[in-house]
């Protein structure tokens, strides 16, 4: 399961700046309007007041310009950059006059409030170095705050300038007052920490290398343990930033080396009367939660369960969603959290939250994450989990959260509800009745009616890429009514071609349906082809990037998935269409509102893969591979069908050296996929390992990078796994991974994957075919390595692979057979310094015995293999190369 990272704050304003002016201060609008001319640009007189040599008409001019600002912001910022007034303002900065300078820093600071393009014209002049200077040295309080200000906005701007801004020293005078709070006045403070949680809010899109945020880490911790006053907009500024520094498990230990109690004084400030510290005191322990388990037992040592609890329980809407958001990321990666989480009480209360149904707090959201989370990530393995979880009504609060609004926690709600009716164990049966007995079927059935979710986990992927309709698959459509979806000579119905061109949105939707009745119902190619022989298709392509209707869209990404999957023809004529760009428009767009479709155009661009592999045209591959890689990467809950879906068309793309590369090139995609490999959910992790085979297969570097990433780990806990497939499909992965390089054969074997890969060579119960792989695997070894470096033959000796190839022999595989057979040879033929010891471990064990078995077995007798058998025993074991008598 992916992380839950939902912030559940509204946005933290992404410009910190408080407008100061001068307090109290009011200006009659008409005063105002006489600043302005008519067309929105500054007034002569204030124009030549600040390039006058006259100090008080640019005292007045100045004051002009600051009232407007002040009180007209918008308009008059870019009044100021159309009359290029932005200039003058910077190099007034510099005036030794403290009056004039404290008007022109004061534009400058509500000047970078504004857009990117304001903010840039002021930096580009050279305000950034002033304002620095000012900030750390300014004797006028009002001075220094402003420049303090103007350096939060510029760093909440954009990644150019934060970069400029980090390289010319614009976060140490932050810093430096923040390390000294005793030595300036509290708004100067405030300020300072303002500055700062504008910088690390806005660079998490833009991560920046640990030693920027190292010492911010350290001043700002250092603060919280400080600054006693809970009210205090310091503190609140200060826990904001530390939120969002918090990324990683290095940043996190910064923070506990750097201060002692950090963990007792965050759970404290959990309890305080201060609901914005209270908030950003929790969102700083759900980071620690997320990314460091020593901590977050700090954490629970210091009572953090028994607030969580309180909070859970709160009449108090955000306190109840902040609680709960907390625990979504309890557990996740350790099942020693998942437990303490159980024994605190904290699942009933859950429970509750997520069963009622007038929540409207967001609490019921990360309620069903929480549950779904212990289910998903342990209770398939420790079935008191689940007994816990049935025990506390969890079932039936998942049933209740089918009606949510959200998809993804109707999604996680439904696999919270998957584990508990499949998994074999003791409450299995009373699960299973639960649901029918309550409203469980009532529920799920109104799911499997709704319109298609775009990331609904009931859309089996399969990697057999039939046509699949939107609607109740158990829906049946008189044959009468389908011929009257098309003509005698096979055209569609003038009725639908008419609803296609029609402009009422019913119409398409209704067109769309029964285009997708003829190609789903039918297997005939002449019926499936007739939409495209009416000239449908272009319509098509434009309803799907065109129309407003999320279902006539989801049934039109149907109808083309299924033309590109029904057959080369058909698919070659989708793409000469350009039937794949509202497929792939759909997955390139990664806003947080565009979720809509995906899953219906990953599905659509999968079938097109699974039947074109390796004859899709080079340009519409180019095209294909960034944006399956960058939604690969984008997507980070591991249940999505989407996700599994475009791991599915990466599969089928990825056919030789050329593809691996266009993958490969600029993006993190290898660490991602070796990740996917060790995935909670079933799906996702067989569709990476496919993808992970075909790197290994077609690419030499591509097996470098995922070394690199870890994937030789990943291989370990796959091979161990009780999961018959997944054992297949990386035993499968390794026998390509020590073919062509040295090293990689020698970094598979420091890995310690080989004793893994014997005792599945070893396991005749095994019916998975991984024991054929794992014998080639072996093999590849010993036969392509083995016999120039002995050290090789060291290893695969001293862990029984020998009595593991003899196991081999028995394989029904001929290939699998061939495989063992050369590794016993190159064992017993090598001249190595172990070479007596495997000749005597032969004669010792079964292995005589196994070999003349060979040479008898029906379906090998007379073949290669038969005769592979005879020379070994009659080269290296002469006394036992007669025929056995039988």
């Amino acid at each position: 399961m992916s992380l839950n990272t939902e912030d559940t704050a509204a946005d933290h304003v992404e410009s910190q700046s408080v407008r100061d002016g001068d307090e109290g201060e009011v200006v009659d609008e008409s005063v105002l309007d006489g600043y302005l001319t008519d067309n929105n640009r500054i007034a002569p007189e204030i124009v030549q007041g600040l390039s006058s040599d006259d100090r008080n008409a640019q005292r007045e001019a100045a004051t002009k310009l600051r009232q407007l600002v002040d009180h007209r912001e918008t308009v008059a910022i870019q009044a100021i950059i159309d009359s290029d007034l932005h200039q003058s303002i910077t190099k007034m900065m510099r005036s030794e006059d403290v009056e004039l300078q404290g008007r022109a820093i004061r534009i400058v600071a509500v000047i970078t409030s504004g857009s990117s393009e304001q903010t840039s014209a002021v930096v580009d002049e050279g305000a950034l170095p002033m304002l620095i200077g000012l900030a750390s040295s300014a004797q006028s309080d009002d001075i220094r705050d402003n420049a303090l200000l103007a350096l939060g906005n510029v760093s909440a701007d954009s990644q150019r300038l934060r970069t400029r801004l980090i390289q010319e020293g614009g976060l140490k005078p932050p810093l430096d007052i923040l390390a000294d709070p005793s030595a300036y006045p509290n708004h100067t403070v405030y300020r300072a920490a303002n500055a700062i949680s504008c910088y690390s809010h806005s660079r998490e899109a833009y991560p920046l290398e640990f030693e920027v945020t190292e010492r911010m880490i350290s001043v700002l911790c250092t603060y919280i343990l400080y600054q006693q006053d809970e009210a205090a907009e310091s503190l609140q500024e200060c826990l904001h930033g530390l939120h969002h520094i918090f990324e990683d498990e290095d940043s996190v230990d910064k923070a506990r080396e750097t201060a002692v109690g950090l963990s007792p004084r965050l759970v404290h400030l959990c309890t305080s009367q201060e609901a914005e510290t209270r908030h950003h005191a929790l969102l700083c322990v759900n980071r620690v939660l997320i990314y460091d388990v020593d901590r977050g037992q700090d954490l629970i040592n210091a009572g953090i369960l028994d607030i969580l609890k309180t909070y859970i329980a709160s009449e108090d809407g955000r306190n109840r969603s902040d609680a709960c958001f907390v625990t979504s990321n309890m557990g996740l990666d350790t099942l020693t959290h998942a437990e303490v989480l159980i024994k605190s009480g904290l699942v009933p209360l859950l429970v509750r939250v997520l069963s009622d149904q007038g929540d409207t707090s967001g609490a019921r959201v990360h309620a069903a994450w929480t549950l779904s989370t212990q289910a998903i990530n342990w209770g398939q393995d420790r079935h008191e989990i689940l007994d816990a979880l049935l025990e506390a009504d969890c079932l039936e609060a998942f049933c209740s959260a089918l009606t949510f609004d959200d998809y993804d926690a109707v999604e996680i709600s439904l696999q919270g509800i998957f584990v508990l009716v499949k998994t074999k164990w003791a409450g299995q049966q009373r699960a299973v009745e639960r649901v029918k007995a309550g409203d469980g079927i009532k529920q799920l059935r109104a799911i499997v009616n709704m319109s298609s979710n775009p990331e609904d986990p009931a859309m089996e992927n399969s990697t057999n890429h039939s046509d699949r309709d939107g609607d109740d698959k158990e829906e049946q459509i008189d044959e009468s009514v389908l011929d009257g979806y098309t003509t005698d000579d096979n055209q569609l119905a003038p009725e639908i071609m008419e609803g296609l061109r029609s402009n009422d949105p019913n119409a398409h939707r209704e067109a769309a349906i029964r285009i997708v009745a003829v190609i789903t119902e039918s297997g005939d190619s002449e019926h499936v082809s007739a939409p495209i022989e009416a000239g449908a298709l272009p319509k098509l392509i434009g309803l799907a990037s065109s129309t407003k209707s999320d279902e006539t869209r989801d049934y039109v990404f149907i109808v083309l998935g299924n033309f590109g999957g029904h057959s080369h023809e058909l698919g070659t004529k989708l793409v000469e269409e350009g039937g794949l760009k509202p497929m792939l428009d759909v997955l390139d767009n990664t806003s947080p509102d565009a979720t809509s479709h995906r899953y219906q155009a990953a599905y659509a661009l999968s079938s097109y893969a699974h039947t074109n592999e390796g004859k899709m045209p080079e340009h519409e591959v180019a095209r294909i591979i960034p944006v399956l890689s960058k939604y690969i990467l984008y997507q980070q809950d591991e249940t999505a069908g989407s996700l599994q879906e475009s791991l599915h068309s990466l599969q089928h793309i990825l056919q030789d050296e050329d593809t691996v590369d266009k993958a490969r090139c600029g993006t993190n995609l290898i660490p991602r996929l070796a990740r996917l490999c060790t995935s909670q959910d079933t799906d996702t992790r067989y569709q990476a390992h496919q993808c992970v085979s075909q790197i290994i297969f077609h690419s030499v570097d591509g097996v470098e990078d995922l070394i690199n990433a870890g994937i030789l780990d990943a291989f370990k806990t796959c091979i161990a796994s009780e999961d018959g497939e997944e054992r297949r499909n990386t035993c499968f992965a390794t026998s390509n991974l020590v073919v062509d390089k040295l090293q990689y054969a020698k970094a598979l074997i420091e890995s310690g994957l080989v004793p893994p890969l014997i005792k599945v060579l070893l396991d005749q119960g095994d019916d998975s075919d991984a024991r054929k792989y794992a014998a080639w695997t072996l093999s590849n070894l010993a036969t392509n390595w083995g016999q120039d470096h002995h050290e090789i033959l060291d290893t695969l000796l001293e862990v029984s692979a020998l009595e593991a190839f003899f196991s081999g022999l028995t394989l029904k595989d001929f290939g699998a057979v061939e495989a063992s057979l050369n590794g016993i040879q190159v064992l017993v033929e090598t001249q190595w310094e172990g070479r007596q010891h495997t000749v005597e471990r032969v004669k010792a064990g079964a292995g005589i015995e196994k070999l003349r078995a060979v040479r008898f077995r029906n379906d090998i007798h007379g073949t290669e293999l038969h005769k592979t058998a005879q020379t070994i025993l009659t080269d290296y074991f002469p006394e036992f190369s007669l025929p056995a008598r039988i």
